[in-house]
């Protein structure tokens, strides 16, 4: 019995992070620019390179994006607005 009480408390106390956002209903969220580096493209002869990129391109559909910055450096190159 004792157990349960351990967990629901475990749980009351970590539920209050699973909403920490800043979202609001009916607003589009602050725009992210990746100005090097930013979408990977393939062309036709199988070469790779990018272009920069920023999420005002992406109105019109719900989308998930993640980013994953491979080193502390790479945290450098995004802006945010």
């Amino acid at each position: 019995m004792p157990s349960r009480w351990i967990v629901a408390l475990i749980i009351a106390l970590l539920a209050p992070g699973a909403a920490a956002h800043n979202f609001v209903t009916g607003k589009t969220v602050t725009p992210v620019y990746i100005q090097e580096g930013g979408e990977l493209l393939l062309n036709s002869d199988d070469e790779i390179h990018y272009q920069k990129w920023n999420s005002t391109q992406l109105t019109g559909k719900v989308r998930i994006i993640q980013y994953i910055a491979g080193r502390k450096s790479a945290k450098k190159r995004i802006t945010v607005n």
